[in-house]
């Protein structure tokens, strides 16, 4: 049985042959931007209300510092998942 040549292919698709591997070994594998997109705590939407609360208060002359960064973190948080916590 004639076996396709992995370099091959992943360069007439234009990826990586190591993804491709990766996907050929477990196909119902998360790739590393899901992965990471699970992992993640806050979401992208509330990450940019999060960055746009502390450039507000940057421009009221307030330091945003780790204490405020958590304060309001923790309250985007507990607005979509009550009991989680930071960590």
């Amino acid at each position: 049985k004639k076996r396709p040549v992995v370099l091959q292919i992943a360069k007439t698709y234009g990826i990586s042959e190591a993804t491709l591997r990766r996907y050929i070994k477990n196909p119902h594998q998360q790739t590393v931007q899901q992965a990471a997109e699970n992992a993640q705590v806050l979401t992208c939407a509330e990450e940019s209300v999060l960055v746009d609360r502390l450039i507000f208060l940057d421009d009221c002359n307030i330091p945003a510092d780790r204490e405020i960064f958590y304060q309001l973190a923790h309250k985007l948080l507990h607005c979509r998942v009550p009991n989680r916590e930071l960590g």
